[in-house]
């Protein structure tokens, strides 16, 4: 039987009852639900599983489903393409894995929009940061002409409208 995880609440009361995770599906999503888990679980013992099994990512072992004993205190969160669901489901009850987590559209989208919260609250900090910070060197520049010939698409300068003019060299 497989349970849909909807919200992160549910995926974080999920994640705190169990000492292992296995990721089934190791693509974005399931790369997107091991950040939640590496920021919530910490050093909690978390595997990827996968048919392409073999070598790590994001320093996670990549298991395939025959590496798997019996589940004790650990639990199945199915990450993996909607193509793919099915015939995942089908292969863990065959091998008498009846209970495994599902994460839905709502959730994935739930995530990334927390993402992109934090992300802006970050780039806002650096930026804020980045303005109150003294400069080593203080750099200008200066227009020796005003107009331009090149007629680029797409140019939002007003130089190529600009009638021809030259700064005076001796004012500087």
């Amino acid at each position: 039987m497989k349970y849909d995880i909807n919200t992160v609440d549910k995926l974080i009361k999920i994640i705190s009852h169990y000492e292992g995770i296995y990721l089934y599906g190791a693509g974005k999503v399931g790369e997107l639900i091991y950040s939640i888990l590496k920021y919530l679980k910490g050093s909690k013992r978390c595997s990827f599983i996968d048919s392409k099994a073999g070598g790590q990512k994001n320093g996670i072992p990549i298991l395939c489903i025959e590496d798997i004993g019996m589940l004790e205190n650990e639990c199945i969160i199915i990450t993996a393409s909607a193509v793919y669901r099915e015939s995942i489901c089908k292969n863990l009850e065959s091998r008498g894995i009846f209970d495994a987590y599902m994460i839905t559209e709502k959730l994935i989208g739930e995530i990334r929009l927390i993402q992109n919260i934090i992300y802006e609250k970050e780039y806002e900090n650096d930026h804020k940061l980045a303005r109150t910070i003294p400069q080593r060197q203080l750099s200008f520049s200066v227009h020796l002409c005003e107009h331009c010939n090149l007629n680029c698409a797409g140019c939002s300068n007003f130089s190529p409208l600009a009638k021809e003019e030259y700064t005076d060299i001796n004012i500087y």
